[in-house]
C-alpha cells in the first residue's frame, strides 16, 4: 500500500462527490432557500443519517477493519470469511430492530429534536422521515462491503458511492420542479432509491473482485466477541457526537431558518474535511492496522507523522480560506432564487464559526484512527464525552447572544478541547506523540497560514474596493473567488517551501514509495 496514493484516490472521488453535492445544494437553496420547508426536509434527512453514522462507516469500519486484517494476516481465509458472515448477520439484526423501532416512534423522535416546530410541521417531517428511514439499512450494509474493500486496499468504489446519492437527489429536485410539486416527497424517495442502488452496486462489485461471501446463522465466535468489545465504545462515542449535533438542532429549531443556515455552512466546511481529513484517515487505518500487526512501530510512526503533516497543511489552508472568504463563497454557491441576502449573511457567519474548528475536526479523525488501529476504541469515547459536555455548556452560554452562530462556534471550540484530550491519551499510552522536527514544521505552517490570512484580506479588500467591476454578477464573483483561492494557495505553497516544511523532491519520493506490509 501507499498512503499518498490511497489518499489521492479517495480524495479524487470525494471531490467528485462534493461537486455533485454542491450542485444538489445549489438547486436546493435556489428552490427552497432557508424556508421552513427546507428545515423540515433537512431535519427528516438527519434521522437516517444519524443512525448511519452510528452503525455505518464510523463505528463499524473502526472496529471491523483491524480484526479482519488480523484474520487475513494469520493466513486463515476461512476464519476471515466466517468473521465477515457473522458480523454482517448481527448487523442486519441490529438494523432491522432499529428500523422497526424508528418507524414506530418517529413522531416522538421528531418532537424531541424539534421542540420549536408546530404540530403541522412535525407531521410533515415525520411523513418524510418514514420514507427515508430504510435508507439506513441499505447504506449501513453497503458500509460493510466498503470496509472489506478498504481493508483490501480497494478505495475507489466506496469513495465514489456517495456520488450516486447526490445524483439521485438532483434528479428528484429537477423532477419535482418540472412537475411543479413540493420537492419534499420526491427528495425522500430519492434518498431511499439511492441507498438501494448503492447497496446493489457494492454487492455486485464485491462478487466481481472475488470478495463476496454468504450469510450464516450468527454465533458468538472469538472475533465477534472482539468486534462487540471494540464496537461498544465506538457506538457510545458515535452516540455522543450525534448528541452534540442534536443539541444544536434542538436550539436551532426555535430560530426560523437556522437549521438550513447551519446545514449550508456545514456542507461547505465538510468539503475540505471530506477531501483531506476523512480521506487521509480512511487511507491510514488499514495501513496502520497492518503495520501494528507486524509490530513495525517505526514505520507506523513514520506514516502517522506524514499523515499529520499533510492534514495540518490542508486543514489550516482551508480554514484560512473559509475565515476570510465565507461571504463570497456563500454568495457564489447559494445566493439565488429563494436564498436571499439575509440567508447569505447568516450562512457565511456560521461558516466562519465552523472554520475555526476545521483543523480540530480533521485531526480528531486522524488521531482516532491511531487508537482504532491498536484496537483501542475506549479512549476516543472519553474524548467525545468531554467534548460533548463542553459543547452543551457553551451552547447554553452562547446561543442567547449569538443565535445560530453560537451553535456552530460551540461545536468548534469543543472539538479543539476534545482533540487536546485525545492527544494527551495518545502521548500517555505511547501510541504517538509529536517530535521536535514535526513540531517545528507545524509552527511554520501556522505562521504561513497567518500570513496568508492577512494577504487574502488585503486582496479581498482591493476586490471589494473595485466592486463595480469585480463583483457585479455571478460570473465576475466566481472569477474573483477563483482568483483569490488560487493566489492564496500559491502563496501558501511558496511560504511552506520557503520555511522548508516540505520540498517537491520529497513529495515525489513519498508518492512513489510503497509500504511493504
Amino acid at each position: 500500500m501507499n498512503l499518498i496514493r490511497s489518499f489521492s484516490v479517495i480524495s479524487f472521488f470525494t471531490i467528485l462527490s462534493r461537486i455533485a453535492g454542491f450542485a444538489r445544494d445549489i438547486l436546493f437553496a435556489s428552490i427552497l432557500g432557508a424556508s421552513i420547508k427546507a428545515d423540515i426536509f433537512l431535519l427528516a434527512y438527519r434521522i437516517p443519517n444519524l443512525f448511519r453514522r452510528l452503525y455505518g462507516e464510523g463505528v463499524f469500519h473502526s472496529a471491523f477493519i483491524p480484526i479482519y486484517i488480523d484474520s487475513l494476516k494469520i493466513k486463515n481465509l476461512n476464519k476471515a470469511i466466517e468473521f465477515k458472515s457473522f458480523a454482517t448477520a448481527y448487523l442486519i439484526i441490529l438494523l432491522l430492530v432499529t428500523l422497526i423501532l424508528g418507524e414506530l416512534f418517529m413522531r416522538d423522535i421528531i418532537s424531541f429534536l424539534a421542540p420549536g416546530f408546530s404540530d403541522l410541521q412535525i407531521e410533515e417531517t415525520v411523513s418524510l422521515a418514514i420514507i427515508m428511514f430504510p435508507y439506513l439499512v441499505f447504506i449501513s450494509l453497503a458500509s460493510v462491503f466498503g470496509a472489506i474493500l478498504n481493508a483490501s486496499g480497494r478505495f475507489a468504489l466506496w469513495s465514489f458511492i456517495p456520488v450516486l446519492l447526490n445524483l439521485f437527489l438532483i434528479g428528484s429536485i429537477l423532477t419535482a420542479f418540472v412537475a411543479n410539486k413540493e420537492p419534499g416527497n420526491f427528495l425522500s424517495w430519492g434518498v431511499f432509491l439511492a441507498g438501494l442502488a448503492q447497496f446493489l452496486i457494492l454487492a455486485y462489485w464485491l462478487n466481481k473482485v472475488g470478495l463476496s461471501y454468504s450469510l450464516r446463522i450468527p454465533r458468538v465466535s472469538s472475533n465477534i466477541k472482539k468486534l462487540f468489545y471494540l464496537m461498544l465504545p465506538s457506538l457510545l462515542a458515535g452516540g455522543v457526537i450525534q448528541i452534540n449535533q442534536m443539541v444544536g438542532t434542538i436550539f436551532a429549531s426555535s430560530i426560523p431558518g437556522a437549521i438550513s443556515w447551519l446545514y449550508y455552512a456545514d456542507r461547505v466546511a465538510q468539503l475540505p474535511l471530506g477531501i483531506f481529513g476523512i480521506a487521509i484517515a480512511t487511507a491510514l487505518l488499514p495501513i496502520l492496522s497492518q503495520l501494528i500487526t507486524k509490530k513495525d512501530e517505526f514505520k507506523a510512526k513514520e506514516q502517522t507523522d506524514r499523515a499529520i503533516l499533510f492534514l495540518v497543511l490542508f486543514s489550516f489552508l482551508s480554514a484560512a480560506g473559509l475565515l476570510t472568504l465565507s461571504d463570497l463563497i456563500t454568495d457564489v454557491l447559494f445566493r439565488r432564487g429563494e436564498f436571499g441576502y439575509g440567508d447569505t449573511l447568516a450562512t457565511s457567519k456560521a461558516m466562519m464559526a465552523y472554520a475555526i474548528g476545521l483543523p480540530a475536526f480533521a485531526l480528531s479523525k486522524l488521531l482516532a484512527t491511531i487508537f482504532f488501529s491498536r484496537k483501542d476504541t475506549k479512549t476516543p469515547l472519553y474524548s467525545s464525552l468531554f467534548s460533548m459536555v463542553i459543547n452543551v455548556i457553551l451552547i447554553f452560554l452562547l446561543v442567547i447572544d449569538m443565535g445560530h452562530i453560537g451553535i456552530a462556534l460551540s461545536l468548534s471550540i469543543s472539538s479543539w478541547a476534545g482533540l487536546v484530550i485525545m492527544y494527551f491519551f495518545s502521548w500517555k499510552k505511547n501510541y504517538w506523540k509529536i517530535d521536535y522536527i514535526l513540531f517545528k514544521k507545524i509552527i511554520r505552517i501556522f505562521l504561513s497560514t497567518t500570513l496568508v490570512i492577512l494577504l487574502i484580506k488585503i486582496f479581498y479588500n482591493v476586490t471589494l474596493f473595485y466592486s463595480s467591476f469585480f463583483l457585479i454578477d455571478f460570473i465576475s464573483k466566481s472569477l474573483s473567488l477563483a482568483f483569490l483561492i488560487g493566489v492564496s494557495t500559491l502563496i501558501f505553497i511558496f511560504l511552506n517551501l520557503f520555511f522548508k516544511v516540505f520540498n517537491f523532491y520529497e513529495l515525489k519520493s513519498i508518492y512513489n514509495k510503497k509500504i511493504k506490509i
